[in-house]
């Protein structure tokens, strides 16, 4: 079992960040040996991000978080969640769980600069004209 924990459910994130994690459970009977990796990538990074985690065991009803966090230095992205989880079904055969979730940065700081820049423009085309 795998699932994102923490991000926002909105997928819209208010701040120039978001974050949080990536829960892995062993739902059977016997230890789960597993590895993950994650890609992120999206507008403005030039270049995906991963993060490799590398195998761990986890005893049967546990879980583990791994922390997952995007940041946007412009304080505005879209940026897509990729983890891929791989464990060990048998000592010959494996299984896989994707995940992926997009997730929208807006810093309310662009919310003040757009709503200003509205008001400039409403404002400067209305009260330019008198008629005399």
């Amino acid at each position: 079992m795998a699932s994102f924990v923490g991000l926002p459910s909105l997928d819209l994130s208010f701040d120039s960040s978001a974050s949080g994690f990536v829960r892995a459970g062993s739902v059977g009977a016997a230890t789960a040996q597993f590895s993950t990796t994650t890609e992120i990538r999206g507008w403005p990074s030039a270049a995906p991000d991963y993060l490799t985690v590398p195998p761990h065991v986890l005893p049967p009803g546990r879980s583990r978080d791994m922390p997952v966090l995007v940041e946007s230095w412009l304080g505005i992205g879209r940026y897509t969640i990729h983890t891929t989880l791989v464990y060990a079904r048998t000592d010959r055969a494996a299984g896989e769980v994707s995940l992926s979730r997009t997730v929208l940065i807006i810093n309310p700081l662009w919310l003040v600069f757009v709503v200003g820049m509205a008001v400039l423009l409403v404002s400067g085309f209305g009260g330019g004209a008198s008629a005399v």
